[in-house]
């Protein structure tokens, strides 16, 4: 059973953590006419003559996709301090960055620069980046082996939460004026102000302070703290089995990573899965642990494939009937929810899984990257793929999403209920079935151990 101090845990992670995510993607655009507004004013009134409408579109742009530069830099960095100075340290410090872009949103008004505007975006989107990974890492790691499939899907859930949020405000006849844009644009720095006060009263990880920090009785007063007093040997030998293969305690860079043959099924698929953030929705975290991520991956891209086969149809009859565009936004919804409880829910949870230790924040950096470059590119090339295929702009994600759908039913393994140790070997097993380099893997692999006591 979940405690109150977990419960606790995951909500004042989540708040300070992808809730801000979500909330920076949704806010930005309810201030749109203002902010070009106000940089068009600013221009005049620094120069005597306005900006013309391409190079406002211009600026406009510049201060969207600002946010995923930020972002991709914080991935860059994040895995490398989460090793240096430990996750809950880094989600402290994390907070004071959205504290500062909300500083620098708050001021641009008063101070009559659009130029800070940009300066805060890259601040929330460094933020947004760092907390995406850490966020992941810390409350995966605080979660115990059989909740942690419903604890990682919290953080798709504060995703959407922040995305909910930042609509909410948005549409606050008060803080979408005119003269009170600037604090909608800096409303994140509530969330960080809240995790700054509330986090330090939580350990840190278990995991983090048995196999990084090596400080046995920190690991046992966390794991009362956060799961209840009792015996927890179970969960304690299994970090001490990871920690023992750990070859020394090395730690693995990204290049690594892709270099090593031994982990080469885990990478692929946590590139293929760590898209998807950028369709994240509402889920269903209660039943991931009983009914399984394979199986949610399964239905939910079953579902997702029929569904886009249909939309495809409705909109290309959509003036044919009256009816029709009724039912191209049921199959929306439906599109939608299919994710929520498929993809959406087993993300989270499979990234953090699928690798050991060494390799868990090199493996986060990697999909972090992947995302940020995904929503820069997606953000950037969609218009002028619907301008080209029209309706059949769906038949693309169709085509991704049943070769999807094939690699999950032959190449993913079920992961529930395993230790991480168990994954690996299971990993493992499938490249070797697969006709993989068995020598490689005996020359290249982490040696694996376990006991079931």
């Amino acid at each position: 059973m979940i405690t109150w101090n977990l419960a606790l845990l995951t909500l004042v992670a989540g708040i300070g953590g992808t809730f801000q995510f979500g909330l920076h993607i949704s806010i930005i655009n309810s201030p749109s006419e203002h902010i070009k507004r106000f940089m068009n004013q600013t221009w005049v009134d620094r120069h005597g003559s306005p900006f013309s409408s391409e190079t406002v579109t211009f600026l406009w742009s510049l201060v969207v996709s600002s946010y995923s530069v930020g972002g991709f830099l914080g991935v860059l960095v994040a895995g490398e301090l989460c090793i240096r100075y430990g996750r809950k340290r880094i989600m402290l410090w994390n907070n004071l960055v959205a504290v500062l872009g909300a500083v620098f949103m708050a001021i641009s008004r008063t101070i009559g620069s659009f130029e800070v505007i940009l300066l805060g975006r890259i601040l929330y989107g460094f933020n947004a980046g760092v907390g995406l990974n850490v966020h992941n890492m810390y409350i995966g790691e605080c979660a115990p082996q059989n909740l942690r499939g419903m604890l990682t899907v919290s953080i798709a859930f504060f995703i959407a939460a922040g995305k909910l949020a930042g609509l909410a405000f948005g549409t606050s006849e008060f803080l979408s004026s005119e003269a009170a844009w600037p604090f909608l644009m800096a409303i994140s720095g509530i969330p960080a102000v809240f995790q700054l006060v509330t986090l330090p009263f939580f350990p840190d990880s278990p995991r983090y302070l048995l196999i990084d920090m090596e400080d046995k009785e920190g690991c046992v007063k966390a794991m009362n703290q956060l799961w209840a007093e009792s015996d927890h040997m179970a969960e304690m030998n299994n970090m001490i089995a990871e920690r023992n293969s750990l070859k020394q305690g090395k730690r693995r860079s990204v290049m690594d990573m892709l270099r090593d043959r031994s982990i080469r099924q885990q990478v692929i698929v946590l590139l293929v899965f760590c898209g998807s953030l950028q369709l994240i929705g509402i889920n269903v975290g209660c039943i991931i642990d009983r009914v399984g991520r394979k199986t949610l991956l399964l239905g939910g891209f079953g579902f997702m494939n029929v569904i886009l086969a249909l939309l495809t149809a409705t909109l290309t009859f959509q003036e044919s009937y009256t009816w029709v565009p009724y039912a191209s936004s049921v199959l929306i919804f439906l599109f939608i929810f299919s994710f929520g409880i498929g993809p959406a829910s087993v993300v989270c949870p499979l990234a953090m899984e699928i690798f050991l230790q060494s390799y868990r924040p090199s493996a986060f950096t990697l999909s972090g990257m992947l995302n940020w470059v995904e929503m820069f590119l997606l953000g950037l090339g969609f218009p002028f793929i619907v301008q080209g295929l029209g309706s059949f702009s769906f038949l693309i994600f169709l085509a991704y999403s049943l070769s999807v759908t094939v690699f999950i039913w032959m190449c993913v393994p079920e992961t529930r209920g395993r230790s991480m140790l168990e994954i690996t070997d299971a990993f493992h097993q499938l490249t070797i079935r697969r006709g993989g380099a068995r020598k490689d893997l005996e020359r290249d692999t982490i040696a694996v151990t376990s006991t079931r006591l």
